[in-house]
């Protein structure tokens, strides 16, 4: 019986040690909401990232509103206004 209980224990430690642990959301979202640095970027560049921009923004609207998605959107909008702020300091023709 005592042998029976130790085996398994011991595959429960060995089953347990194969896991991988899943990775935190925050961690992901830390990633996602890290800032870019515009300053260095083309006019042509500034005006597609704007384009792609106010698509990202009218796809995470459509979805239903949960945290992540609320990140996303402040992000996204955050990103817009560097964008508009560097095409303005650039003087690009929009």
């Amino acid at each position: 019986m005592y042998r029976l209980v130790g085996i398994l224990g011991s595959l429960a430690l060995i089953c347990s040690a194969c896991t991988k642990p899943a990775a935190p959301k925050s961690v992901s979202q830390a990633a996602f909401l890290r800032s870019i640095d515009y300053q260095t970027w083309t006019c042509a560049q500034l005006l597609n990232e704007a384009e792609l921009l106010t698509d990202a923004l009218a796809t995470a609207t459509e979805h239903q509103p949960d945290a992540n998605t609320s990140e996303r959107i402040a992000h996204i909008k955050r990103s817009k206004e560097a964008v508009r702020q560097e095409l303005a300091a650039k003087s690009c023709r929009t």
